[in-house]
């Protein structure tokens, strides 16, 4: 449901759902920035205010899902939503690659 919403109505795909831009926009859009994390939401809000939304198409991809597999669909949905969260409030971006990596174990 999460991925049909924020891919099909937000039009706000990510990296591991495979982003193809030209060149020449890319080059426009300053291409990726150099961040710890979080560089495919940056890219696509910009490419998005660049030249619009994003076109969806509708083929089959394969990518992998190790991440998925070993922390759960919940697991990993719910680490996501957080991180896109906090990072929407502001949350340092070194802090949330930390969190990513460790799978959402917090640090004592």
């Amino acid at each position: 449901f999460f991925f049909f919403f924020r891919t099909r109505l937000l039009h706000k795909p990510y990296g591991d759902q495979c982003i193809f831009v030209r060149r020449k926009t890319f080059t426009e859009v300053g291409g990726y920035k150099d961040m710890p994390l979080l560089e495919d939401v940056d890219l696509v809000t910009r490419l998005s205010a660049h030249a619009g939304p994003p076109s969806i198409i509708e083929r089959d991809l394969k990518t992998s899902g190790r991440r998925w597999q070993s922390l759960g669909i919940l697991r990993t949905t719910m680490l996501n939503q957080y991180i896109l969260l906090r990072h929407a409030m502001g949350a340092d971006l070194n802090a949330l690659a930390k969190l990513y990596s460790s799978g959402g174990q917090m640090s004592r």
